[in-house]
C-alpha cells in the first residue's frame, strides 16, 4: 500500500463516527464477515489478515483492541519447519458481544454470543456464550446474567453520582 493511500485511510478512520468505523474498516481491509450494528470506539488493530476475522451483529469493540490471527514467533523460532513460516488461525466473534479496551484476542478463538471480554484481557481460548472473562490469560469471571444482577444491586448510575456529589460536598 502506498504511503499516500495509507495516510488517506488513516484520515478516513479518524474522521469516521463510531458507527461507521466497522463498515469503513471492512471496505478498506475486508473482514471474513461483518454483521450489522457493529460499533468500534477508537483505534483497533485487525492485524495483517482481517479476512480471518468474523464479527457477528451488535458487537462493540473498544479502543485499543488487538486481533492476532497468527503466531509470528513460530516462523522466527523454527524457520523452515512451519509450512508457511507462521501458524495462522481464525477469530470468530458472536452476536451481542462486548470487547473492552486494550483486550487482545488470539488466533483460533471463538467468543460466544452475548459475552463480554474485560478491558486488558488476553483471550487465548474460546469463550462460551453468556460469559464474562478477564485477566491474562482470560478466565471466567461470571455469567452475563450474574454481571447484570451485580450492576442492578449497585443501583442506577444517577443515584451513585448523586451520592458521590453529596459526599464530596460534605467533605469540603
Amino acid at each position: 500500500m502506498s504511503a499516500l493511500r495509507e495516510l488517506t485511510n488513516k484520515l478516513r478512520l479518524r474522521l469516521a463516527s463510531q458507527w461507521k468505523y466497522a463498515s469503513l474498516y471492512d471496505r478498506l481491509y475486508g473482514f471474513g464477515a461483518l454483521g450489522n450494528g457493529v460499533r468500534i470506539t477508537g483505534r483497533v488493530v485487525f492485524g495483517t489478515e482481517p479476512e480471518l476475522i468474523f464479527i457477528g451483529s451488535r458487537v462493540l469493540i473498544a479502543h485499543g483492541v488487538i486481533f492476532l490471527t497468527h503466531d509470528g514467533a513460530s516462523g522466527h523460532l523454527f524457520p523452515g519447519e512451519m509450512p508457511s513460516g507462521t501458524a495462522w488461525g481464525e477469530i470468530h466473534i458472536g452476536n451481542d458481544v462486548f470487547i473492552g479496551a486494550n483486550a487482545i484476542i488470539m488466533r483460533d478463538v471463538r467468543i460466544g454470543d452475548r459475552s463480554a471480554v474485560a478491558a486488558g484481557a488476553v483471550v487465548t481460548k474460546s469463550v462460551p456464550a453468556g460469559t464474562v472473562v478477564g485477566g491474562n490469560p482470560a478466565r471466567h469471571i461470571c455469567t452475563v446474567d450474574e454481571y447484570r444482577h451485580r450492576l442492578l444491586d449497585r443501583g442506577p448510575r444517577s443515584e451513585l453520582a448523586a451520592k458521590a456529589s453529596a459526599d464530596r460536598a460534605a467533605n469540603k
